[in-house]
């Protein structure tokens, strides 16, 4: 089992002035994690449990065998139906059927070899929790209120909320989440999303997208920001190696025309895609979710430890700004549009 650590992801800031035909394979590999996660709430595991003691026939009302006879009916060997924590006969004949599976001398006693055996099975760490729902539009005026709250300990004036601001970073947010719908694939790793300042389909600059809704502006800033809400994730690979995750060209702002941006954009998409779907896919054991209270402290000390960032959260010209959201799969983008009219 291997533990997944997402990337947070960044956008160098922005200053300006004035469908494919489904994969059996991967539908496989889509099926399984849906079981996993059906486990995970018929077998809910405690935080950090092993088995730490020997178990043996004759012990009743037991947690700990509880938890054994759960193990072994997930693995197809016991009948959930009979976790009742009550060693007897049958619980000992899993055991030895588990034992022989497992090149264990089949004695039906739960020893230290049979534990260390049980504590490294996956079914174990069955605990992919629900996905929550979360209100974008409180974690953007939550994120703000972070960002004012930065601007206030340095004597600066709070930005004011613009909510045609924010429905300009909001459009950009969904934007940059289409553009990487395969390219943040669940079932994938070595995968996140590509975000960027330029948008391909009309206004190519923050600036222009403000000019294209009538909002005037001497001094415009752009932050994006992007990270993966799953926590505590664990996951074995369909193949049972090691994860290398191969080196990738950025998307970094540079010259040239929208059509030339976009062709490098999808160049950079292709070449990621190629990687990850080359690579093992990912069987997801252990996944938490992020509580909306933690994504606003997460966004704004990201941003505050980017030197370029912060100076655009700490401008003091910027008196105006709003935030848009929006979710690809399990990334959250966040895009923060800030300005001096």
């Amino acid at each position: 089992m291997k533990r997944l650590l997402f990337t947070l992801l960044l956008a160098l800031p922005l200053l300006v002035s004035a469908q494919t035909a489904p994969d059996p394979a991967r539908q496989i590999i889509v099926l399984t994690n849906q079981l996993n996660a059906l486990r995970a709430q018929l077998f809910p595991a405690e935080d950090d449990f092993a088995f730490s003691r020997d178990l043996s026939a004759g012990q009743r009302n037991d947690g700990d065998v509880r938890r054994l006879q759960q193990l072994l009916a997930s693995l197809g060997l016991f009948s959930d139906a009979l976790a009742a924590g009550n060693f007897g006969p049958v619980t000992k004949a899993a055991v030895q059927s588990y034992q022989a599976a497992r090149g264990i001398s089949r004695t039906g006693y739960v020893g230290p070899l049979t534990r260390a055996a049980l504590n490294r099975e996956p079914s174990l760490y069955y605990r992919i929790r629900p996905r929550p729902q979360y209100d974008l539009a409180a974690l953007a005026r939550s994120i703000q209120s972070g960002i004012n709250a930065e601007r206030r300990t340095r004597g600066l004036n709070e930005l004011a909320w613009d909510d045609r601001i924010a429905e300009v970073a909001r459009l950009h947010s969904e934007d940059q989440a289409r553009d990487n719908a395969e390219l943040t694939d669940p079932d994938l790793l070595c995968v996140y999303p590509l975000i960027r300042h330029e948008n391909f389909s009309g206004q190519f600059k923050a600036g222009d997208r403000l000019r294209a809704v009538n909002i005037p502006y001497r001094l415009a800033g752009e932050n994006i920001i992007s990270f993966s809400f799953a926590e505590s994730v664990l996951y074995r690979s369909s193949d049972g190696k090691d994860i290398a995750c191969p080196a990738s060209r950025e998307f970094t702002p540079a010259a040239g025309t929208p059509e030339d941006r976009r062709t490098l954009f999808d160049a950079i998409v292709a070449e990621r895609l190629a990687a990850a779907r080359g690579s093992a896919v990912a069987v997801w054991i252990n996944k938490d979710w992020m509580i909306p209270e933690q994504v606003a402290p997460k966004a704004v000390s990201g941003w505050m430890n980017s030197p370029d960032h912060r100076q655009n959260i700490l401008t003091p010209e910027f008196t105006r700004g709003g935030i848009g959201i929006a979710i690809v799969n399990e990334f959250l983008i966040i895009t923060h549009n800030l300005l001096a009219p």
